[in-house]
């Protein structure tokens, strides 16, 4: 006896679950491209900051801080300025002033077209001898938003508390601008850190 054809309603059945399959099997390629960029973000930030918190600190052995900044106590320093002081010339830099900031290090994912990136910022602190520096990934497209930038905060704190344990003072998860470390939350994709001479 001959087999029935397939039914309308196998064929139905078989096309939602190769796209259900097709759209998992592109969340996860998704997903993957982006750990590895965030790899590649925090293993840069790593090195950003080891340079300049290095590179500061030996500046103030002479008493003058520069080129980091304009004296001893981290006076005037940006991201302008931390980035001449370790001599990168290859890293982006944008803006003037404290309003200057790192960027280009981790791109949204989404598209080949996205610009929104990552930025770095640098500011004195209120206290001599200390200086604030500000991570805003908040701009990036990332699928699962709000987790994503929770993961991204939680990476870069965790990463900064092992490189720097006796260099950072305090971790802002609730920052929201390099002016403003309380009015955020920890889901944003924004961190401030406060190191410490």
């Amino acid at each position: 006896m001959k087999k029935a054809a397939f039914t309308l309603i196998e064929l139905i059945v078989v096309i939602m679950i190769s796209a259900i399959l097709g759209i998992w099997g592109i969340r996860e390629y998704q997903q993957q491209k982006f750990e590895k960029e965030q790899q590649k973000f925090l293993s840069t930030l790593d090195e950003i900051m080891r340079n300049a918190v290095m590179n500061t600190t030996m500046g103030y052995v002479s008493g003058t801080g520069y080129p980091c900044s304009d004296s001893n106590d981290y006076e005037g320093i940006t991201a302008k300025r931390t980035i001449d002081c370790v001599g990168w010339n290859n890293i982006k830099v944008d803006g003037a002033g404290t309003s200057s900031y790192i960027y280009d290090i981790l791109r949204g994912y989404n598209t080949a077209t996205d610009n929104k990136v990552c930025k770095i910022y640098f500011k004195e602190g209120s206290v001599n001898y200390k200086y604030y520096v500000f991570v805003d990934c908040s701009d990036i497209n990332f699928d699962n938003q709000e987790r994503n930038r929770e993961y991204m905060e939680e990476k870069i704190e965790s990463n900064i508390k092992t490189i720097f344990p006796t260099k950072y003072e305090t971790i802002y998860r609730n920052a929201n601008s390099i002016d403003d470390l309380i009015s955020g939350n920890n889901k944003d994709g924004k961190i401030a850190i406060l190191i410490k001479n």
